[in-house]
């Protein structure tokens, strides 16, 4: 049985191209996994292959029971967020997703030149807190158990999570010119 996307892709999602794209690709990811982390560069490079054809979404789905720093990891991106910072931030993450910390928050956030005092306070934030909880709650709904999922125009995609392999899926999409959900 195919899972499906039980939330809809909208403009409050972490998104990276149009959400009009071919191929809309949402990836429920953790910033302590290190599968995310690997995952990170194959995302760069289907954008970039891809460019227009394509939109990346990231949801957070924060394995905490296993993953001690894996929500402060998510807070911390989105309190970099508040200062348009999501990407950059993020990128630092999963480059580091093994030495996470709230002394290395504070570091990249002060790399980036954010306001430390403000990145602080909207750590605490309940109304970031709540986003988190509804990606997670969104990917539970939608079949998610480990990171990353993916899905590709609403669909879970179970095959390698290898550049060549959504690669080819993704090529085959835009072949056959499925529309995404918006």
């Amino acid at each position: 049985m195919i899972s499906s996307l039980k939330n809809p892709v909208t403009e409050k999602d972490h998104h990276i191209g149009s959400l009009h794209a071919l191929v809309v690709l949402v990836e429920y990811g953790d910033f302590e996994c290190p599968h995310s982390s690997s995952f990170s560069p194959i995302v760069d490079q289907l954008i970039n292959e891809f460019k227009s054809n394509i939109c990346y979404v990231y949801r957070h789905f924060p394995l905490s029971n296993i993953r001690p720093h894996a929500l402060l990891a998510a807070l911390a991106s989105e309190a970099a967020d508040q200062q348009h910072e999501f990407w950059n931030f993020s990128e630092f993450l999963f480059k580091n997703y093994d030495y996470l910390s709230p002394e290395l928050m504070d570091e990249c956030a002060e790399g980036l030149n954010l306001n430390l005092h403000q990145f602080r306070k909207d750590m605490k934030s309940e109304n970031l807190l709540e986003r988190i909880t509804k990606d997670f709650s969104g990917g539970v709904r939608s079949g998610v158990h480990s990171t990353p999922t993916i899905f590709l125009n609403d669909h879970r995609y179970d095959g390698p999570l290898t550049y060549e392999s959504l690669r080819d899926a993704i090529q085959r999409m835009i072949d056959e010119g499925q529309a995404t959900y918006i």
